[in-house]
């Protein structure tokens, strides 16, 4: 259970060591990286898109979540994300489309411990 501060209180170093240390404090996200990018689809339908996360920012592949921002007026386009490693991931974005279509896609990749990308 996260301690409880109050307005004014001197933290010591224990506090702040133990509960606002993201390694160590289990409620907060350890690690974080979000981007936007343009996805552009033809008609193959899909487009895998490479996605670079910062060195040294993860210790462990991050959870990888997309979201269309746009999709053209499509409301059936779909995104999906995944991690290959602590520095690379994909995103694929699928559209039935039989043109080419440029979509705005909004990744956040996340890692909840020093070890692990769950808790």
């Amino acid at each position: 259970m996260p301690k409880t501060f109050t307005v004014g209180q001197v933290l010591s170093a224990s506090d702040v060591n133990n509960e606002l240390n993201p390694w160590t404090a289990p409620h907060l996200i350890a690690a974080a990286h979000a981007q936007t990018l343009n996805a552009t689809i033809s008609a193959s339908r899909y487009v895998d898109v490479a996605i670079t996360f910062p060195a040294g920012r993860f210790t462990a592949n991050p959870l990888v979540f997309a979201t269309l921002l746009g999709s053209a007026g499509d409301v059936s386009a779909t995104v999906r994300g995944w991690s290959t490693s602590t520095t690379a991931g994909m995103i694929r974005a699928a559209i039935p489309a039989t043109g080419t279509t440029t979509v705005v896609v909004q990744v956040l990749a996340i890692q909840m411990t020093q070890t692990s990308a769950t808790s």
